[in-house]
């Protein structure tokens, strides 16, 4: 549960993630009860192809993790940071 509020605060809204992440957190009773019930609610949204570039593989063919895995760390790295300067004025919480 954590991880998807992470990503739901932490993702840009326009990313593609971030309305998977939500209908995650709203169906969470409905998912966790097996992977039959997540599957159902992820088949609603477009997978992407995998594919794992030379730069992510350091040049060994499926060693390693996908870009878009890499990416995700990323933005949610850069994400946690922006929402703590939102939420955080260097003197006071701004909630």
């Amino acid at each position: 549960y954590e991880w998807l509020e992470l990503l739901k605060r932490s993702t840009p809204v326009g990313w593609r993630v971030t309305p998977v992440a939500t209908e995650l957190l709203k169906q969470f009773d409905k998912i966790k009860q097996g992977e039959k019930e997540l599957v159902e609610v992820l088949d609603k949204f477009p997978r992407p192809k995998k594919k794992w570039s030379q730069s992510c593989t350091h040049g060994e063919a499926g060693v390693g993790y996908t870009c878009g895995l890499w990416e995700l760390f990323h933005i949610v790295t850069v994400g946690v940071v922006e929402w703590n300067l939102m939420i955080y004025d260097g003197e006071h919480l701004i909630l």
